[in-house]
C-alpha cells in the first residue's frame, strides 16, 4: 500500500518516541460560525476540537486544508490564514504513546455547512462563539480568527 503520506506503523512510533509530529489543525468558518468536532481518536478523544491531521512530506498549506476538509468533513475549503502556533504534549496520543505535536493552526474558508465526517469524529456543531469547557488552543484560534 502506497499513499503520499502514508508510514507503517512501526516506522511511526520509532518517529513519535523521538520527535514531534508536524500538524495542521483547521478553524474552518462559514458565515461567522466556527466548526468543532467531537474527537474519536487520541490524542483529545472525546473533546470537542478543531480537525487537523499530520502534515505529508512535500505537502503546501492549501493542500494540507484541502486533505483535511474533504477527507475529515467531506467539504471544499480554502486556505486564508495562519492563526496560531502551538507544542501539544500528550501523555496519551496516538498509539497510547507519549506524543508532542508541533501544530499549526489555520483559518480555513468554506461554503458549504453541511459536513460528512469521518471515523475520526463522532459529532461537529458550528458555534459562533466559544463556551464554557471548550479547549483552550479552540478559543484562541477563535479569537485570533475575529
Amino acid at each position: 500500500m502506497e499513499t503520499k503520506g502514508f508510514i507503517l506503523e512501526d516506522l511511526y512510533k520509532q518517529i513519535i518516541e523521538v520527535m514531534p509530529i508536524p500538524c495542521v489543525d483547521l478553524l474552518v468558518v462559514h458565515k461567522d460560525k466556527y466548526l468543532i468536532a467531537k474527537r474519536t481518536q487520541e490524542p483529545l478523544k472525546g473533546e470537542w476540537y478543531m480537525p487537523g491531521s499530520r502534515l505529508f512530506k512535500g505537502e503546501t498549506i492549501q493542500e494540507v486544508v484541502q486533505r483535511i476538509a474533504f477527507k475529515e468533513l467531506g467539504i471544499k475549503a480554502k486556505f486564508d490564514k495562519v492563526l496560531l502556533l502551538y507544542l501539544g504534549f500528550y501523555d496519551n496520543g496516538y498509539f497510547g504513546m507519549e506524543t508532542e505535536t508541533f501544530t499549526l493552526v489555520v483559518l480555513a474558508k468554506t461554503q458549504f455547512k453541511n459536513i460528512k465526517l469521518d471515523n475520526s469524529h463522532s459529532e461537529y456543531m458550528w458555534i459562533a462563539e466559544p463556551f464554557k469547557g471548550l479547549h483552550s488552543y479552540v478559543k484562541k484560534a477563535i479569537e485570533e480568527a475575529k
